[in-house]
């Protein structure tokens, strides 16, 4: 009776999991749409996701024991205690926001992250390949949204009383199409890019090849309209992780001296993260490549005569379009609150009560509440104790993954996995990603790392 009950208990735990893994990811997908961002319909999926989250982890604080031993787990729950702290210490109107983040903290680390003990990788692969199709389905939509936009000629700019101001469409020289801001829409791309990828090796149905391969020009087509530099380098990082591994995985049988096969892979590698990057020159209209006749089909009332793709001139006196004095501002920010930081919602009252001329809250462009940069991020939200967390979990992942990537590295799988990684690990260097935000892209990220953590246990044990 009792093994019973325990089964079944797993088993509704699984299924919850799963349901909860789909409806954030999907919350994620409505915050990235332009068409949905700000709207009631968030609520309709992120209230349940919610609800059902909160069941998922009591369930799992009830059976503590399965998950008390996952590598990591530790770090990442000090981490959270870190914005925890940082949110009561700077306590203002503004906490709802940050307990509402934290909640969201719990969910990835407690849900996305961590597998029950003895669980087998392969079914957290299962729940990923899950949501990687649903991935490919939503990225799908809203990418050929956009292009229907730019061919009918259909743009609009909302500014809000409050929060960012909304394109839609073919603005400024730039395709935002359905997506509320290009980057994360060219990022999005790559992800779908990668696992159309991963999947055109696993499916020798014809229809299908076509499907993921309309997808795949669909979405190099965004990324390069969309003129993101964060969208070509997480492409690459994409392009140059993936192959790595799978060339390893076809030369292992082949060359037996390890050095070389190593060197020949790094080789091969980094030409494809070039390939990478030649083709989306290849689908912008100025290259003179596929798309070289694009300027004379798109209607004249969103880009008139002598205007062009691109915003070349407006990166011309800034390379970094604005980063250099977003990432000085986070760290004055940082020296004036060192220890513990302003929290996450926090960040934009500081400055402007105490630093009223720092750049991210007194320039000529708009109020910038992120540090696009994610260690900047957690520098400025949670001060030296936060910011030393998040680097201990990275060097501790990046430690372990070298010491245990033969038990690790045994299939595509993880090659695949370790790609959805490198994609918003690039990202978050460029824009806040990984924690702090209900993005698609995290929710696969947190998933991943799961797996190849998991994976790397189970090699551990079986030896």
């Amino acid at each position: 009776m009792a093994i019973t009950k325990t089964l079944k208990w797993s088993r509704f735990e699984r299924a919850a999991t799963l349901l909860f893994e789909i409806l954030f990811l999907i919350t994620g997908f409505l915050h990235a749409c332009s068409l949905t961002f700000g709207k009631s319909i968030i609520s309709v999926f992120q209230w349940p996701a919610v609800l059902v989250g909160g069941v998922v982890l009591l369930m799992r604080l009830c059976s503590w024991r399965q998950y008390i031993k996952n590598r990591g787990l530790w770090i990442l729950i000090a981490f959270a205690f870190s914005f925890l702290l940082s949110s009561v210490l700077s306590y203002s109107d503004l906490f709802y926001e940050n307990i509402r983040s934290f909640i969201f903290l719990c969910f990835q680390f407690g849900i996305l992250f961590v597998l029950p003990d003895g669980q087998e990788p392969e079914k957290r692969f299962g729940d990923l390949k899950i949501l990687a199709i649903l991935y490919l389905i939503f990225a799908f939509i809203i990418s050929a949204l956009g292009l229907v936009f730019l061919f009918t000629g259909y743009q609009k700019v909302i500014e809000p009383t409050s929060g960012p101001t909304i394109c839609i469409g073919f603005v400024w020289g730039r395709l935002f199409g359905a997506w509320w801001d290009p980057n994360i829409g060219a990022v999005a791309a790559c992800m779908a890019i990668l696992i159309a990828v991963h999947f055109l090796h696993k499916t020798e149905k014809f229809v299908l090849w076509l499907l993921l391969l309309g997808s795949i020009a669909i979405q190099l087509l965004d990324i390069a309209l969309s003129d993101s530099r964060s969208g070509q380098v997480a492409l690459m990082a994409a392009a140059a992780v993936y192959s790595y591994f799978r060339f390893l995985k076809l030369f292992k049988p082949r060359i037996s001296k390890r050095a070389l096969r190593i060197l020949l892979c790094l080789i091969l590698s980094v030409l494809m993260a070039l390939a990478a990057f030649e083709v989306v020159q290849l689908f912008k209209p100025s290259s003179g490549g596929l798309a070289s006749n694009l300027p004379s089909i798109i209607p004249e009332t969103i880009l008139p005569e002598g205007e062009t793709f691109g915003r070349e001139q407006d990166l011309t006196n800034d390379i970094s379009n604005r980063r250099f004095s977003i990432w000085e501002s986070a760290v004055q920010i940082f020296l004036t609150k060192p220890f513990f930081g302003t929290s996450r919602a926090g960040i934009v009252p500081y400055a402007q009560r105490f630093l009223p001329d720092t750049y991210i809250v007194n320039n000529d462009h708009m109020i910038f509440s992120t540090m696009h940069n994610i260690l900047f991020d957690v520098l400025v939200s949670q001060g030296g104790l936060g910011f030393v967390l998040f680097l201990a979990f990275a060097l501790w992942w990046l430690i372990y993954t070298i010491k245990r990537g033969r038990a690790i590295f045994t299939s595509e799988k993880e090659a695949f996995a370790l790609g959805i990684v490198a994609v918003t690990l690039i990202t978050s260097m460029l824009m806040t990603e990984i924690v702090y935000v209900i993005s698609p892209t995290s929710t696969m990220a947190w998933m991943a790392l799961g797996y190849l953590v998991q994976k790397g246990k189970t090699g551990e044990t079986n030896e």
